[in-house]
C-alpha cells in the first residue's frame, strides 16, 4: 500500500496486495477525504469491511480492472463420502454454499416446489400440522431438519411471509412441529418443504452441514470437485457502513454472503446486506455488481439519509435488492432522501419470500426511477408504512389514541417518487400481492410512468399495481399495465387496486389483462376500519381486458370523488359494466353507471394503438383518448437509461422512435424540419440509439434521410416506417394540418328543464387528428352558459354555439337541442329472479325520467335466447338460466331469470325468503334442490332462502345434511345447516355451511341485531385465531373437501357443536355457546352472493330429536 498526495492535497491510497487484510488496513488507516483504489482480483473476506466514523471517503477499483469482494473463503481438501458426495471439516456454521458463482441448495424434500399440509393440530395450530404418509419419505434421523414454509392461515390461502426454522417430525403421527409459533395458523394447504438432512442429499448442488461434527457434505454440480471454486460464507455483510458521511463505493463486485439460521416474519436482523448502512448519510453505491447474497443487496437502516444506488446490477438475492428500513414508531422520518436509479435488479426472494426489488419501509422522500426489476417471488417495488387507523394507539404517546388530524404525520413512507421502472415476472411464488405495491403509506407518494407486464398469478390471487390498506393521497399516473395472467393458474383480481383515501388513478393504460369474471380493471374496497373514500379515476384507457371496468366489495356513497373521461374498449363488445355499486353484487351496465353520476364523458372506442400486437401501446394521432385528456405515456424511457453499462447490450427486441416528445406523431408545416431518432431496447433491457435503423417515408408529404431529418413537403399525413434487424415500427408526420370541425361530445338531442351540463367539445382536423382547441367559449340562444356550464331554464328549441380558436383559426359551430319538461334517461326491467317451467311471466319495463320519476312503458322490445316470447310475456320450456333484455328508445336493460321445476313441499316444511332474496325448492326421490339469489348470512341483517321446519323443545337437537353439490355462481355461494331463533332478518342463529370449493365455516349471531361472526373453519381466524372471544371457542379443522360433504350440527345445553363426517369418522369443526328459545327454526339455508343470479344446491336432510 502506498499513498499519494497531489498538489491540491487530495489523498489517494493505492492498495497493492489483493487480500482482505490489505483492504481493511487501508480503510482503517485512511484519513478523511481519501480515495482508496483497489487492484483487480478476488478478495476473500473473513470478516466484514467496516467503514465506521469516516467522512469523504471513496473506494473504487483501479481503472480498467475490477475488484471482486467475496463474503467467504474457498474450501479445499475434500474427501469422497459415497454416491458422488464429498465431505470436508469446516471451522464454523453457515447456511449458504456457492459453487462457481452459483448458489447451492441445502438438501431438501421435495427437490422442487412444495408439499401442502393435510391437517391441523387444534391445540397447536400455529406451529404444527399433519402430512400424508407419501409426502415425506421415512427418515432414520430427524434431529437436524428445518422447513421453509408459508404460514397460510385457516384456509390455507395466505402466502404473505415465509419462515425458515427448525422442526420436529413425528413419523408415526405424521405431524410436523415448528420450533416456535408463526403469525398465522397453519391451515390445510400450507406450502412447505423440509431440508437439512444428510438422508435427503441426492442431487448435484445439494449440501448438508453436520453442526455437531462440523462436517460439510456436498454433491458438486461439476466434477472433479478439486477444480471447482466452492465458497463457504463467512459474513452476512460485506461492507458495514456506520456513523459515516459522504462515502462512495463504486465499480466492484460483491457476492456470496450468508443467510440467518432463523427467518421469522419481519425480524430486524433480516436486514443484513452486501452493503449495510446505518446512522450515515450521503452514501453513493455506483456501478456495482451485487449477487448471490444470503439476505439483501443494499440496506439503508434506521437513521440513514441520502443514499444513492445507481447503475448497479443486483441479482440472485436471498431477500430484497435495495431496502430502506426506518423505525415504525419514530416521531420524525429518520430514513429518507434515497435515490435508487438506473439499476437492473432480478431473481429476488430466493431465501426469504417477503421480498422486493426495491422496498421502502417507514422510509420517505426518496426516488426510485429507471430500474428494470423482474423475477421476484413477491414485489418489484414496495412501499410499506405503519398500519394505523383511527382507533389505533401509538407507543410514542404512551398508549394514547393518535388524533385523526395527526395520523399521517406518523406515517413515514411518504413523499416518494416511483417512476419509469419496468417490472415483469413478479409475484411468482406468493399471493395477495402486486408488482408495484403500497401498504399503509402516504401521503404524496407517486407511481408515475411505470410499466408492469407479463406477470402471471401462480395460485390464489394477485394484482398489477396494488394500493393496499390505508394508502393516502397517492397519485398513480401514466402507468402502462399489460398482458397480466395469460398463463397463471391463480386469479388476477384486478389490474389496479385502489384502497385507501384520496388516491388519484389518472392517465393510465391497462391492456390485455385476463381479469376474473367477477373482477374489474380497478378494484376498491375497505378492510374493517381501514377507510376507502374519495378515489379519483379519470382519463384512463382500458382496452381488451376480461372482467369489468370497476368492482367494489363494499360500496359506500363517498367511495369515488370522480370517475370520468375514461376510454373503454373491448373487441368482444363485453366487459362494459361495474360490479358492487351500492352493495349489489351483480353487474351494473355502463349506461346505468352513467345515470348514477359517473363516466358521463367517458367513451367506448378503439384507442388505436400503433401496434398492440408487438407491444407498441403508443396512441395514434387520431385516437379518441386524446379527446378525453389522456396524455401519451413515455415508453422509450421506461427501464434503465442509456448510461447503464453493467452488461453486454444483447439483441434489440423493441424499437422506439423519438421526435422530441413521447407522442407517436410529429406536426410540421411545409418547409419545416424535425428530427426523428430511433432507440432500441435489448433483451437485457438496455437502451441504445440505433444509428443504423432504416427510415422510409411511405408517402410524398415528407422527406426523410437516414440521419432522421424530416422535412414537411406538402399537406397530408405520412407514415415513416423504421426497420432494424427484422423489427419494424412507425411514426406519423402531419403536414399543414388545420382545424376542420368542432364536435360537441356530450350534448344530447333532448334535455329537461332544470338540467345542467358541463359542455365538452373536441376538435377534428382535416387530417383526422383529434385535438382539444387551445381556447373555446360557448353561448346559448335561450338558456344560460357560464364557464362552459350549460343550464336549461326554458322549454323549446335552443341553439348552443361553440367558438373554438386553434392557432390562427377561429371556428364557430352551432348545435340544436330540444328542451322539454321531462325526458327519458333510461329503462329498468322488472322481472322476478325465479320462474316455474311452463309459467307465463309478464315482462314489465319502466322508463327512468330526468326528474327521477318512473314511467310505465307500453312499447318496448323483448329479447331472450331460449324461451317462448309472446308480445311482452315469456314462457320457459325447460330448466335453464336465461338473460332477458328490453329495448326502448335506444335504452336497454337486462336481467337473468332462472326457470325451475314446480314442486309441493312435504308436510311440516316451509320455504322462507329473507331480505330481498327470491328462492324456490324442488323435492324428488328423497332429495331436495334449493334455489336462491340471496346475498349472505353476515353482518347484522340477512338475505337468503331458508327451507325449514319448527322444532319445539330445542334443548337437544341433531341435524345432519349430505350436500351433493353447490352451483358456483360465486366462489362464496354457500349452503348449509341453520338453527334460527325466529324469522327476523337479524335473528340469533348458528350456521354450518360450505362453499362450492368445499370450504367449511361455522358462523353465529350471538345476539339479535348483532353481526354474524366466524367461529371456526374458513375465515375463522385472521391473525390471533384460536383465542377465546367471549363465548366463542375457535377450533380449526380441515376446510377443503370434495363433494358430497356430510355436515352435522347439534344443539345441547346451550352449545352448538359442528362436525364433519368423512372417511376418518366424525371430525369436530368447532363449537359456540348461544342462547336459543324453546321453539326454533331448523333447516337448510342457501345464498348466492350475487343478487342477480340464483345458485342451487342439492342435498338430503335429517333432523333427530
Amino acid at each position: 500500500m502506498h499513498t499519494n498526495i497531489d498538489s491540491e492535497a487530495k489523498i489517494t491510497i493505492f492498495v497493492e496486495e489483493v487480500s482482505d487484510n490489505s483492504l481493511i488496513e487501508a480503510i482503517e488507516s485512511a484519513p478523511n477525504g481519501s480515495e482508496i483504489i483497489l487492484p483487480g482480483g478476488t478478495y476473500y473476506l473473513t470478516k466484514p469491511v467496516a467503514i465506521h466514523g469516516k467522512k469523504n471517503l471513496k473506494l473504487r477499483s483501479r481503472e480498467g480492472e475490477r475488484a471482486s469482494l467475496v463474503g467467504g473463503v474457498p474450501l479445499k481438501g475434500w474427501t469422497p463420502y459415497k454416491e458422488g458426495i464429498y465431505k470436508i471439516t469446516v471451522p464454523h456454521t453457515f447456511n449458504e454454499l456457492y459453487e462457481n458463482g452459483k448458489r447451492s441448495t441445502c438438501a431438501r424434500w421435495p427437490k422442487t416446489g412444495y408439499l401442502r399440509s393435510k391437517g391441523n393440530v387444534p391445540d397447536n395450530f400455529k406451529a404444527s400440522f399433519l402430512y400424508d404418509r407419501e409426502d415425506i419419505p421415512p427418515l432414520s434421523s430427524v434431529q437436524s431438519l428445518k422447513t421453509h414454509l408459508w404460514p397460510s392461515g385457516p384456509m390455507g390461502e395466505f402466502n404473505w411471509h415465509s419462515v425458515d426454522m427448525p422442526i420436529r417430525i413425528d413419523q408415526e403421527e405424521r405431524r410436523v412441529t415448528l420450533s416456535q409459533d408463526t403469525w398465522y395458523a397453519l391451515g390445510v394447504g400450507t406450502r412447505y418443504y423440509i431440508y437439512n438432512s444428510l438422508e435427503l442429499l441426492t442431487e448435484p448442488g445439494e449440501f448438508f452441514l453436520d453442526r455437531e461434527r462440523m462436517e460439510l457434505y456436498y454433491k458438486p454440480y461439476v466434477l472433479p470437485i478439486e477444480e471447482q471454486m466452492i465458497i463457504m460464507p463467512t459474513v452476512r455483510d460485506i461492507f458495514h457502513v456506520q456513523d459515516s458521511e459522504s462515502i462512495t463505493i463504486e465499480e466492484m463486485d460483491l457476492s456470496c454472503t450468508d443467510m440467518l439460521d432463523l427467518i421469522y416474519e419481519e425480524r430486524e436482523d433480516q436486514d443484513h446486506a452486501a452493503v449495510f448502512i446505518q446512522r450515515s448519510r450521503n452514501i453513493m453505491i455506483s456501478n456495482m455488481r451485487i449477487y448471490n447474497t444470503g439476505l439483501n443487496g443494499v440496506t439503508m437502516y434506521h437513521h440513514t439519509e441520502n443514499v444513492t444506488v445507481q447503475g448497479c446490477h443486483i441479482h440472485h438475492i436471498g431477500h430484497t435488492g435495495v431496502r430502506g428500513m426506518g423505525k415504525k414508531h419514530s416521531r420524525h422520518t429518520i430514513n429518507k432522501g434515497h435515490t435508487v436509479v438506473n439499476n437492473h435488479i432480478h431473481d429476488l426472494g430466493i431465501r426469504v419470500g417477503q421480498c422486493a426489488g426495491v422496498q421502502l419501509m417507514y422510509a420517505g422522500e426518496s426516488v426510485i426511477m429507471h430500474n428494470r426489476i423482474h423475477d421476484s417471488v413477491r414485489y418489484a417495488i414496495s412501499l410499506l408504512g405503519t398500519a394505523r387507523h383511527i382507533d389505533q394507539t401509538d407507543p410514542y404517546f404512551g398508549g394514547k389514541k393518535v388524533q385523526q388530524h395527526l395520523l399521517y404525520e406518523f406515517n413515514h413512507t411518504r413523499d416518494n417518487y416511483v417512476a419509469f421502472n419496468e417490472t415483469f415476472r413478479c409475484c411468482t411464488d406468493s399471493q395477495d400481492t402486486g408488482a408495484i405495491q403500497a401498504f399503509c403509506s402516504g401521503p404524496n407518494d407517486v407511481f408515475y410512468n411505470n410499466m408492469v407486464h407479463d406477470q402471471d398469478v401462480p395460485f390464489s390471487f394477485a394484482n398489477g399495481i396494488y394500493l393496499d390498506d390505508n394508502c393516502h393521497k397517492y397519485r398513480v399516473e401514466k402507468n402502462l399495465v399489460y398482458r397480466l395472467n395469460h398463463n397463471g393458474e391463480g386469479k388476477l383480481s384486478c389490474a389496479i387496486v385502489a384502497k385507501g383515501t384520496e388516491n388519484v388513478i389518472r392517465n393510465n393504460r391497462v391492456v390485455d389483462c385476463h381479469i376474473v369474471e367477477d373482477g374489474g380493471v380497478i378494484s376498491t374496497f375497505s378492510m374493517g376500519p381501514k377507510e376507502n373514500f374519495d378515489i379519483t379515476i379519470e382519463e384512463n384507457v382500458f382496452a381488451n381486458n376480461t372482467g369489468g371496468i370497476l368492482t367494489s366489495a363494499d360500496w359506500q356513497y363517498n367511495r369515488l370523488e370522480r370517475c370520468d373521461n375514461n376510454l373503454y374498449f373491448n373487441a368482444t363488445g363485453e366487459g362494459y359494466h361495474v360490479i358492487g355499486y351500492e352493495g349489489k353484487k351483480g353487474e351494473l351496465s355502463l349506461e346505468k353507471w352513467k345515470r348514477a353520476g359517473y363516466d358521463w364523458k367517458s367513451r367506448i372506442a378503439d384507442p388505436r394503438f400503433i401496434d398492440a400486437t408487438n407491444d407498441d401501446y403508443r396512441l395514434r394521432y387520431d385516437s379518441d383518448a386524446f379527446l378525453l385528456g389522456q396524455d401519451e405515456i413515455n415508453m422509450k424511457d421506461i427501464g434503465v437509461m442509456e448510461s447503464y453499462r453493467m452488461e453486454e447490450p444483447g439483441r434489440v427486441v423493441a424499437l422506439f422512435p423519438w421526435s422530441g416528445n413521447e407522442r407517436s406523431y410529429l406536426n410540421l408545416k411545409s418547409g419545416e424540419q424535425g428530427k426523428l431518432v430511433c432507440f432500441g431496447r435489448t433483451d437485457n433491457g438496455m437502451l441504445i440509439e440505433l444509428t443504423e435503423a432504416k427510415l422510409l417515408a411511405e408517402g410524398p408529404e415528407v422527406l426523410v434521410n437516414q440521419s432522421g431529418l424530416v422535412t414537411g413537403v406538402r399537406t397530408g399525413a405520412c407514415r415513416i416506417r423504421i426497420t432494424y434487424e427484422g423489427l419494424t415500427t412507425y411514426h406519423d408526420v402531419l403536414v399543414d394540418d388545420r382545424l376542420k370541425e368542432v364536435c360537441m361530445i356530450n350534448l344530447p338531442a333532448t334535455m329537461a328543464v332544470g338540467e345542467s351540463l358541463q359542455l365538452n367539445v373536441i376538435g377534428r382536423t382535416h387530417l383526422g387528428q383529434s385535438i382539444k382547441p387551445l381556447h373555446v367559449s360557448f353561448r346559448s340562444k335561450h338558456n344560460l352558459v357560464s364557464e362552459n356550464m350549460y343550464k336549461v331554464i326554458r322549454q323549446g328549441e335552443d341553439i348552443v354555439s361553440a367558438i373554438a380558436v386553434f392557432e390562427d383559426q377561429t371556428l364557430v359551430q352551432e348545435f340544436t337541442v330540444l328542451i322539454e319538461s321531462d325526458v327519458l334517461k333510461g329503462v329498468e326491467l322488472k322481472l322476478p329472479k325465479l320462474a316455474s317451467i311452463g309459467e307465463v311471466v309478464p315482462v314489465k319495463a319502466e322508463g327512468v325520467m330526468y326528474s327521477g320519476s318512473h314511467l310505465h312503458l307500453s312499447e318496448f322490445q323483448v329479447k331472450v335466447e331460449d324461451a317462448l316470447v309472446d308480445g311482452q310475456s315469456i314462457t320457459f320450456r325447460s330448466p335453464s338460466e336465461q338473460k332477458i333484455t328490453v329495448i326502448a328508445d335506444g335504452f336497454t336493460d337486462s336481467s337473468v331469470i332462472r326457470a325451475v321445476p314446480q314442486t309441493n313441499l312435504p308436510e311440516g316444511w316451509m320455504l322462507s325468503n329473507y331480505g330481498d332474496a327470491q328462492g324456490a325448492i324442488h323435492f324428488a326421490d328423497g332429495q331436495w334442490t334449493l334455489y336462491s339469489n340471496g346475498c349472505n348470512i353476515w353482518f347484522d341483517k340477512d338475505d337468503f332462502t331458508f327451507l325449514h321446519k319448527e322444532i319445539a323443545d330445542s334443548a337437544d337437537v341433531e341435524v345432519s345434511m349430505k350436500i351433493q353439490h353447490i352451483e358456483e355462481i360465486h366462489s362464496d355461494s354457500q349452503c348449509g345447516i341453520l338453527l334460527r331463533a325466529h324469522h327476523g332478518v337479524d335473528s340469533r342463529c348458528v350456521n354450518l355451511r360450505v362453499t362450492p370449493e368445499g370450504r367449511i365455516m361455522l358462523a353465529a349471531r350471538l345476539e339479535d341485531g348483532a353481526a354474524v361472526r366466524p367461529i371456526a373453519g374458513a375465515l375463522s381466524e385472521w391473525k390471533q385465531g384460536g383465542s377465546q372471544n367471549g363465548s366463542v371457542i375457535s377450533e380449526v379443522t380441515e376446510q377443503l373437501k370434495a363433494f358430497p360433504v356430510y355436515l352435522v350440527l347439534t344443539y345441547r345445553n346451550g352449545t352448538a357443536t359442528a362436525y364433519l363426517e368423512d372417511e376418518r369418522g366424525s371430525q369436530k369443526i368447532g363449537a359456540v355457546e348461544i342462547e336459543l328459545p324453546p321453539t326454533i327454526l331448523v333447516g337448510a339455508a342457501l345464498f348466492s352472493i350475487d343478487p342477480n343470479r340464483c345458485t342451487s344446491s342439492s342435498f338430503t336432510f335429517e333432523v333427530k330429536r
